[in-house]
């Protein structure tokens, strides 16, 4: 059994995930879904089966190849048609999809082996791990991002960050002989641009990617318009480090107030074969992760990102890479430490218009959950062009001491109408 136990140790709160031998997983109870993937020629889909939100079946059946859409509660009912066992899996609530979520059951198949594949996959070719023990920082970059990350490298430099960084982008997007990128070199170095060339990467997905291949031992994967407060260098000798390998932070949003549809009757749960876990979200503008220590999530992920059907967007159970890290670590049964002593806060502007606040820019916490470590641009990007707007005068933060997600701050989302942008507030 899986369960999530919040302790306090030296002012940082740390997520300890612990394992019970029974390992009772969210579909064994009743034994009636796959202990396996599919073999071949033995799956066939016999239908969909209508039911209530309780699971109980209310008469209705529809085809395999017909649709099935968001606020329908139902099942899909397959067999093996080797042993004749008959199974129900892609169960769903009215409340288990995101509004523009479709799917048929001819979907089952692969859905039901994905857990499976995942935790066996190992990408070719293999990651490559350095036999010296090497810290820096990746970025992911495309063309558009480009006045961001340039910014952001600067201003690593600017609070003293020495770090090697490593700049990944796709063949066919950027140039190595880009006069930005070459500027970045000259100017901020050591700054070493990394290529991806796999066809199946593009995205979010290059971050996943440059993570696998990085040649750093350790790294802080930082999104592009995320911006150091000050050095972040001191996270890989923290305890945390130390102590898990792993360091992510949270996200606004918690299974109380989701605009992602991350709760307890998400589908991503069966998909994962995890029971659900009641935690704020990832928000993945910032990953540490070292990545000697973590080689089986590393293999996972680059199976999250290159499985196709992507489950995760075709059924849109996660936003990007945003919460692919934290799932990853749980779905392996593995400890990370969970950077959730406070909840992100922003910077942004009173709209007097509106009388309303609107922040535009995430605040990103030390691990003392104290001291402000990044700001994340996440909605208003820098263009790189002379009326780039000033779009800070406030700073809203959100203190939380509470282990009840009940008790968190409510955060809405909004259109920011003169902003041009969505916003975000707190309604408490």
């Amino acid at each position: 059994m899986i369960w999530i136990k919040w302790a306090e140790m030296k002012q940082n709160i740390v997520m300890n995930i612990e394992f019970q031998d029974s390992d009772k997983r969210l579909d064994d109870e009743s034994g009636d879904y796959p202990r396996q993937a599919w073999k071949k020629h033995e799956f066939k889909c016999l239908g969909w089966v209508e039911t209530d939100d309780d699971g109980d079946e209310l008469g209705t059946r529809r085809e395999c190849w017909q649709r099935i859409q968001a606020g329908d509660a139902g099942y899909c009912q397959v067999m093996n048609s080797t042993s004749g066992q008959v199974f129900r899996v892609m169960q769903t609530t009215s409340l288990s999809l995101k509004d523009d979520a479709r799917f048929t059951c001819e979907l089952a198949k692969a859905f039901s082996s994905f857990r499976f594949h995942a935790k066996g996959y190992r990408h070719d070719p293999p990651v490559a791990l350095s036999q010296f023990n090497s810290l820096g920082i990746i970025m992911a970059i495309y063309e558009k991002i480009l006045p961001s990350a340039f910014a952001s490298v600067r201003r690593l430099r600017d609070v003293g960050c020495t770090l090697p960084i490593e700049l990944w982008f796709r063949h066919d997007e950027l140039s190595t002989d880009n006069s930005v990128l070459l500027l970045l070199i000259e100017k901020f170095g050591p700054v070493h641009l990394r290529q991806v060339f796999d066809e199946r990467i593009y995205g979010f997905n290059v971050k996943v990617h440059a993570l696998y291949y990085s040649h750093f031992t350790s790294a802080l994967l930082l999104d592009a318009d995320n911006f150091a407060v000050k050095d972040p260098t001191p996270l890989f000798s923290s305890w945390a480090m130390k102590h898990y390998g792993a360091v992510f932070w949270p996200d606004f949003w918690h299974p109380g107030n989701s605009i992602f549809n991350l709760h307890a009757q998400s589908l991503v749960w069966e998909l994962l074969g995890l029971e659900y876990v009641d935690m704020l979200e990832q928000e993945s503008g910032q990953v540490l992760v070292n990545r000697a220590r973590s080689k089986p999530m590393l293999e996972q992920l680059m199976y999250y990102a290159t499985h196709r059907p992507n489950l995760f967007t075709k059924l849109k159970l996660v936003w990007g890479d945003k919460d692919l890290f934290r799932l990853t670590w749980l779905q392996m049964r593995k400890k990370f430490y969970y950077n959730d002593r406070r909840v992100p806060g922003t910077l942004g502007i009173v709209n007097y218009d509106r009388q309303r606040y609107c922040g535009v820019t995430m605040v990103q916490y030390d691990l003392n959950g104290q001291d402000i470590l990044f700001w994340h641009r996440n909605t208003i990007k820098l263009s790189g062009r002379d009326d780039d707007r000033r779009v800070w005068h406030t700073l809203q933060e959100l203190p939380v001491d509470a282990d009840d997600s009940a008790l968190l701050p409510k955060i809405q989302s909004f259109n920011g109408d003169k902003m041009h942008t969505i916003c975000f507030t707190t309604t408490t």
